[in-house]
């Protein structure tokens, strides 16, 4: 290259260029450097590289200038810091050459103006320390898997919640983490998230590392995190928020006893004394056809039919179930009621209800299947309503399948008061409820494994 076209481009090159000698002392400097040390030093420059720097980034300077002639070029990260007070992060490359018309070793000296890049990259670290801070001192578990289900990254929440040091968690696949049917939920719960973007779950359990079983919702979605996408879920334990829905289950329990108690100590007794007092006058009047008998008669049965829905009030209140007898009794009386009052036919397959259910058990089930055929009836207006019970090898799975309003978001059909209790009773009994609508009508499901 022509010597005038090298001597113009480095004058006017964009690049900052400085040809020094080892001991600092200024030889050329084009514009583009004069403008770097400038902005930093007004109104002069020294005419020595190594004056025009503060301690710290003289002594990387100096370290360039010493590079032996036939060394490679080096460079250096030095903030120059003069008498503005701004600073400048400057990248200064050096390449050391001997000029033979002078015999003597000089060193290139490049200066580039890194200022915006790591301006940038201080605010992206930055940036990063807020979110892992914010992730770390989250009070939710916060878990990162990679594609292959192993664990990358957890918050502190995370190994307390699970019950295990970071070095022990990071690095395990779910299968190491949970065993047998939990596996089987954990496992379609990444998958489902994997698939789908995002996925959630209202009430689910996780082991921890002595295998105790802790309540959570669970919610994850997919993130990418440069190059790679991973799975992150969110663990939030509920053990708390159960004890407190137990505890309100329990108040409307307690309030349903009060008010049975009432209408059988009160109204069932007067309906009774009632009763007695009729059949009494109808036994002294025998014999007498006359219209005030046929109202006496006609008065007795609305006393006796008054007695009998009382009687079913206060069962459906507070039932008391003493085997699974007495609760499939209890759940064709249901069906009876139903298909009596709102003209429903109502299917019940119960053979495959299990033995040996708890009494608090065989009350929150009952309660979920009256509410079930409650909604049905109100949200749905089905002709048919299929109860069904299947159990298998200590597990079972019990539904409540109508054929009413398809696809139709009634307000409270998916949602409400109604749907969130029988999701807390089956939650009491470690159950799960699953509700949504399937084939012709609308479905709630309650499995326990």
């Amino acid at each position: 290259m022509d010597h005038a076209i090298l001597k113009s481009f480095f004058i006017n090159g964009p690049t900052g260029l400085i040809i020094c000698e080892a001991d600092g002392r200024i030889i050329e400097i084009n514009e583009a450097a004069a403008a770097i040390l400038r902005a930093q030093f007004p109104p002069g420059i020294e005419d020595n590289i190594l004056k025009n720097f503060d301690d710290d980034c003289r002594n990387q300077i100096r370290s360039l200038l010493n590079i032996p002639p036939d060394a490679s070029a080096q460079s250096r990260h030095v903030i120059l810091c003069g008498r503005s007070s701004a600073e400048t992060y400057i990248r200064i490359d050096a390449q050391p050459f001997r000029d033979s018309s002078i015999d003597k070793k000089l060193v290139f000296l490049s200066l580039i103006d890194v200022s915006r890049e790591s301006k940038e990259l201080s605010e992206t670290r930055m940036s990063e320390e807020k979110y892992r801070a914010l992730v770390n001192f989250s009070g939710d578990a916060i878990v990162v898997f990679d594609f292959d289900s192993r664990v990358v990254e957890a918050n502190v929440r995370a190994m307390s919640l699970f019950g295990y040091t970071k070095r022990e968690f990071v690095g395990k696949r779910i299968d190491e983490l949970y065993q047998g049917d939990l596996l089987q939920r954990h496992r379609a719960v990444y998958d489902e998230i994997r698939c789908n973007g995002s996925f959630m779950v209202d009430t689910s359990y996780i082991a921890t590392r002595d295998q105790k079983m802790i309540p959570v919702n669970i919610s994850g979605s997919v993130v990418e995190y440069g190059n790679k996408h991973l799975v992150q879920m969110i663990f939030r334990d509920i053990t708390e928020q159960l004890k407190l829905q137990k505890e309100l289950i329990s108040i409307s329990d307690r309030e349903r006893l009060i008010v049975s108690q009432e209408l059988h100590d009160g109204i069932g007794q007067v309906l009774t004394g009632m009763s007695y007092l009729i059949e009494k006058l109808i036994r002294r009047m025998r014999g007498k056809n006359t219209s005030e008998m046929k109202t006496l008669h006609d008065i007795h049965e609305l006393a006796r039919d008054a007695l009998d829905k009382t009687r079913n009030i206060t069962h459906g209140l507070v039932p008391v179930f003493a085997n699974e007898e007495a609760m499939i009794s209890s759940i064709m009386r249901l069906a009876d009621d139903a298909r009596r009052m709102f003209g429903v036919n109502v299917l019940l397959d119960l053979d495959g209800m299990p033995r040996g259910l708890s009494r608090d058990e065989m009350t929150q089930l009952y309660y979920i299947i009256k509410e079930s055929l409650h909604n049905s009836v109100k949200h749905g207006s089905p002709k048919t309503i299929k109860v069904k019970w299947v159990a298998d090898n200590g597990s079972y799975e019990l539904s409540v399948r109508d054929d009413g309003l398809k696809g139709v978001l009634v307000p409270g059909r998916t949602g409400g008061m109604g749907m969130n209790i029988m999701k807390y009773r089956a939650g009491l009994i470690g159950a799960h409820l699953f509700s949504g609508f399937e084939g012709n009508g609308f479905m709630v499901k309650i499995t326990k494994m």
